[in-house]
């Protein structure tokens, strides 16, 4: 079975939006709900990830020609990242993010490509 057709499996029933990538930081960057999210990632704007429980999964797919930046909530940190700090996710890749403790996200696979 395809990456496609698991993430597409997945986000059945979960939820499915699109929004535009947005701002150069944290605090400028596009709210995401939990849930399927698709955006076009332009090298330089992002989204926030929520705060919220943990167990949540955020599924993140780029559709765009340049990079996306994924960003934790406020405070939090994904995967080994410091605080704060965006994941970089390459053109056209998607990701799962699951909230695994009170500050921490974790993305499957820990580097999207």
């Amino acid at each position: 079975m395809s990456g496609h057709n698991i993430l597409s499996q997945l986000a059945q029933g979960l939820g499915c939006r699109t929004v535009t990538a947005a701002g150069t930081t944290q605090s400028g960057a596009t709210p995401v709900e939990p849930g399927f999210t698709t955006t076009a990632g332009t090298g330089t704007e992002g989204v926030i990830l929520p705060q919220c429980e943990v167990g949540t999964i955020c599924i993140i797919k780029n559709t765009g020609a340049g990079n996306l930046k994924v960003y934790p909530d406020t405070g939090s940190a994904i995967n080994a990242g410091s605080a704060n700090a965006a994941l970089t996710m390459a053109t056209v890749t998607s990701c799962i993010l699951v909230r695994t403790g009170a500050l921490q996200w974790q993305s499957i696979p820990t580097v999207p490509s």
